[in-house]
């Protein structure tokens, strides 16, 4: 059931990524780097990987690369640090292709780190938003192997 929810989540964010009106801003990232954003809710942190997803990805006829979960979705309520693989097994199920992982406000699941640092273990590009203390602390480089 939950890897359904989940192939319904990505597939109805390529679509809001599509459609979404973006206003430019100037930004930077690394094309093939990872990346943790930090701030205060309602800094704009999502709104910055929008605009990434949508310069990257549909310009170029690729949003099928796009594996986005905002874990503030009122439908992933019960999702625990166990579930993470079930994101990855979602994707391969709808899609032949290694995604770009974008995972908003991550700091509201339990053990997230473990995940993440597999991810890029594993070699997958990862961008994470969060907005708690400890994804705030100067710690988070050393909690994720200084890869981001």
């Amino acid at each position: 059931m939950l890897t359904e929810i989940l192939q319904e989540i990505i597939l109805s964010n390529q679509k809001m990524f599509r459609d979404m009106t973006i206003y430019p801003r100037e930004i930077e990232l690394d094309p093939n780097g990872n990346h943790v954003i930090v701030g205060p809710r309602r800094a704009g942190k999502s709104y910055l990987l929008y605009q990434y997803i949508q310069k990257k990805f549909y310009s170029v006829g690729e949003e099928e690369k796009i594996l986005f979960i905002n874990f503030e979705d009122d439908r992933l309520i019960e999702f625990q640090h166990t579930d993470f693989q079930l994101i990855l097994d979602a994707y391969s199920k709808l899609f032949d292709k290694k995604p770009v992982i974008f995972l908003d406000e991550i700091q509201n699941i339990k053990y997230w780190e473990k995940f993440v640092r597999r991810l890029v273990d594993t070699e997958y590009q990862v961008f994470i938003t969060g907005s708690n203390a400890q994804m705030l602390s100067k710690e988070i480089a050393t909690i994720l192997g200084g890869r981001f």
